[in-house]
């Protein structure tokens, strides 16, 4: 990875394994731990041995929240709830790695979550 980081989500789409989400540290070793959020997506070249940064329009910065695979082979990824490094939330997002984008939906959920077991399930 570019950079190291924990609490974030893991998705293989073809060849490539892209790191969202999650919290960073700033300090060298000795030195203080300092978490701060991840502010960019990464991804894993399988074929070319090598990280790269990429956008993810619209995606979150978040860290600790509770995820899963959408459909299997779809390249995308339920995000519900975690922190923004202040509070926790109670959003809902789907992170599509395929076309770089992430879409925010209107699920009823009341109350925060982090750090929780996702399990999605298609209506069809």
């Amino acid at each position: 990875m570019l950079n190291g980081r924990s609490n974030f989500a893991t998705v293989q789409v073809g060849e490539y394994i892209y790191a969202f989400g999650g919290f960073c540290c700033r300090g060298a070793s000795g030195e203080t731990h300092q978490p701060v959020l991840a502010e960019f997506t990464e991804r894993y070249s399988i074929t070319s041995n090598k990280w790269e940064q990429v956008e993810v329009a619209g995606a979150p910065s978040l860290a600790a929240f509770a995820w899963c695979s959408k459909h299997k082979d779809a390249g995308e990824i339920a995000v519900l709830g975690g922190s923004d490094g202040n509070v926790m939330n109670q959003d809902f997002y789907t992170i599509d790695f395929r076309n770089l984008k992430a879409t925010k939906s209107n699920a009823p959920f009341e109350f925060g979550t982090c750090m929780g077991h996702l399990s999605y399930h298609s209506a069809s």
